[in-house]
């Protein structure tokens, strides 16, 4: 069987993904082409552990394909000089040794010199488009020049002749993750692990992938599988950290993270992000001392000069957190530093009272997160459908839970805190977290955890007959276990259960739970609509619809309008708070709820030091706010931005009037 026969039958197995089989042939066979086949698999695939004894005999040859092996060996070795030198040497002996030119575009490669590699690999290609290897390099090429799309179809390609090409697969996951096409990327590292369950390299990067497209329970064990098989993986680390930040576990993310920096202190990602979970927790100093080791690397690291940035904003040095953010070339930034880029910019810019531009930015930002990946899973029609059947619901009479006001479900010692985002919810949850026997729930998933029990036949608003009671004592043990789990071991008389948009879930929580309260929290139509349209939100259902200011005028709309709806039902328990009462006479707006409550007001309750006593982390975007004193500069903020927000006065006004606001 002579050379070039081996070699075709070989393709065809590797074009059928029998890649064992095929190699098996290759390194039983003969033939110098043969051999240099397999050389130039093992290289490609990385290891050269593999190719080493087919280089060693092949490079005792006075040969072209000798003189490859030989600038393949010095290449391993890092001497690019005479790497170049003996794959131009293969090339002269023979024009036509096509393997010439794909180790001379790998020793240009990694000289630096891409454009002459470039050159290099396509003409490989040209003279063997058969060749696996030689469209692969082409694909590494052309990614390390930045032409993405043109990498994926080389590295597609090399895939169609050789599915088994690991390297090729996995390369192409990378570059789909670099292009924000995070499925298509999860799709390349699940089909190597369905090959290979123990790759440590695609399971790191199927969980990069999936916690990109917000599966964070199947993000974490890809981690965690990754830490498991190799516990000193630093990136997995550091990955697991960030996962653990976004799900606010802040302990856990600064074990995490400082773990992986024991493992490699020059770990820039785990870094930043330790920096982060300070900052969110409202620990400056102790921010600014784990950012300050990656300082000197700013210029090569955008990430490390936007966390300096807003440490600088979060001191009140808007025009310093401006200069550093100007050092930056935002183009290319990848989707979540680009978004962390543009926003913070904007919130700089408005606290440094350029508002025209901070308008500007902050449309800029917004417009960018709309095409977020997440976003592309979120069912932009769904928080408008559940507005509308919540609407019918309350018109059919409300067929929700019977209320016989008996036992724990009576829910005395419950307060709901409802209204719209941004209305000051976050900063009256925790002046009342000081109060005696009392204890506040940050936004804790508590009743949408329990609905599911009332909704294992579609959504419970769309209800022609009430809920029996087997199945409304079964929603009320699972809505107490969810606060058990909430609480986390505190016990108090009074619980304040606080998620602003749960308003529109009032009359059910009313219906179950008889003698509980609402605080429901009020502010300037205006302000809250600028307010939402200026947050950097993890998307869900309800904040994708906060991207523009007449998006977000169109959401406050509707859910004011079903309030006037919900407030009858609970009127009689239910006490109004007003943001501007509360920063401008916090005193007596906290009295007023105090007394409604049944709970003593103590002044201590206005103390920020005192109101984050005990509390890891505030759990909103409202962090920064409560971790301050008690100011007025949000109120009456919408003034800065008239010009924007009067075309939507007239669809503002019934508000204005109803609640004796006024856009004048």
């Amino acid at each position: 069987m002579n050379g070039s026969v081996d070699l075709t039958q070989t393709r065809q197995l590797l074009a059928r993904g029998r890649t064992e089989e095929a190699l098996s042939t290759l390194a039983s066979a003969a033939s110098e082409a043969t051999a240099a086949e397999l050389r130039d698999w093992w290289l490609a695939e990385g290891r050269p552990d593999r190719a080493e004894p087919v280089l060693q005999r092949l490079a005792a040859r006075d040969s072209a394909e000798g003189r490859v092996s030989r600038s393949a060996l010095a290449l391993l070795r890092g001497d690019l000089a005479r790497a170049v030198d003996a794959a131009q040497a293969a090339r002269q002996l023979d024009p036509d040794c096509v393997a010439a030119y794909g180790h001379l575009g790998r020793a240009l490669f990694n000289a630096g010199r891409l454009t002459d590699a470039g050159r290099c690999f396509e003409e490989a290609v040209r003279r063997d488009p058969e060749s696996a290897v030689a469209a692969y390099n082409l694909g590494h090429l052309r990614r390390a020049s930045g032409r993405m799309d043109s990498a994926v179809e080389a590295y597609a390609r090399a895939l169609e002749l050789a599915p088994g090409l690991r390297a090729a697969r996995f390369n192409r996951g990378i570059t789909y993750a670099l292009l924000e096409r995070p499925a298509e990327a999860l799709a390349d590292f699940e089909a190597l692990l369905q090959r290979d369950a123990g790759d440590v390299d695609a399971r790191l990067n199927a969980g990069l992938a999936r916690q990109t497209l917000g599966e964070l329970d199947a993000a974490e064990a890809d981690y965690r599988a990754v830490i498991e098989q190799a516990p000193d993986h630093p990136l997995a680390w550091t990955y697991l950290g960030i996962l653990l930040n976004e799900r606010l576990q802040t302990a856990e993310a600064v074990s995490a993270l400082e773990h992986a920096l024991q493992l490699d202190p020059q770990e820039i990602d785990a870094r930043r992000e330790l920096a982060n979970v300070y900052e969110k927790a409202n620990r400056l100093d102790q921010a600014e001392s784990a950012l300050a080791p990656a300082l000197p690397h700013a210029a090569d690291h955008p990430g490390v000069a936007i966390d300096a940035a807003r440490l600088k904003r979060r001191r009140g040095d808007a025009e310093a957190a401006l200069a550093m953010l100007g050092r930056i070339d935002a183009g290319g930034l990848p989707e979540r530093l680009a978004l962390e880029y543009f926003f913070e910019r904007a919130g700089a810019l408005d606290r440094a009272g350029r508002h025209d531009e901070a308008l500007r930015a902050y449309s800029a930002a917004n417009e960018l997160a709309g095409r977020g990946s997440r976003r592309a899973r979120i069912d932009r029609a769904a928080f408008p459908r559940e507005i509308e059947g919540i609407r019918d619901w309350l018109a059919r009479g409300a067929p929700g839970i019977r209320s016989d006001g008996q036992g724990e479900g009576g829910g005395a010692d419950l307060c709901f805190m409802i209204g719209f985002p941004r209305c000051g919810t976050t900063l009256l949850d925790t002046i009342l977290n000081v109060a005696e026997n009392t204890a506040t729930l940050d936004e804790q998933p508590t009743f949408e955890r329990a609905r599911a029990v009332l909704e294992a036949e579609g959504a419970y608003w769309s209800r022609t007959e009430p809920i029996g009671s087997t199945r409304a004592d079964a929603f009320r043990t699972a809505y107490r276990q969810a606060v058990d789990r909430a609480l986390d071991g505190r016990s108090a008389g009074l619980i304040v259960d606080k998620l602003p948009l749960r308003v529109l879930h009032a009359p059910l929580l009313a219906q179950a739970f008889p003698a509980a309260r609402f605080v429901f929290s009020l502010r300037h139509p205006a302000d809250v609509v600028l307010s939402n349209f200026m947050q950097h939100y993890v998307p869900n259902e309800a904040y994708v619809h906060f991207d523009t200011l007449e998006d977000s005028v169109a959401t406050y709309v509707q859910v004011m309008e079903l309030w006037r709806a919900v407030r009858p039902l609970i009127e009689d328990r239910t006490h109004v708070v007003r943001y501007e009462g509360l920063v401008e006479n916090p005193e007596n707006e906290v009295e007023a709820a105090c007394r409604f409550l049944g709970i003593a007001y103590d002044p201590a309750m206005l103390d920020p030091a005192r109101r984050l006593e005990g509390r890891e982390r505030v759990r909103t975007n409202s962090y920064e706010q409560v971790a301050e004193k008690i100011y007025r500069r949000s109120a009456g903020r919408w003034r800065n931005y008239r010009d924007a927000l009067m075309p939507f006065k007239d669809r503002l006004q019934p508000f204005l009037d109803e609640y004796g606001y006024s856009m004048d």
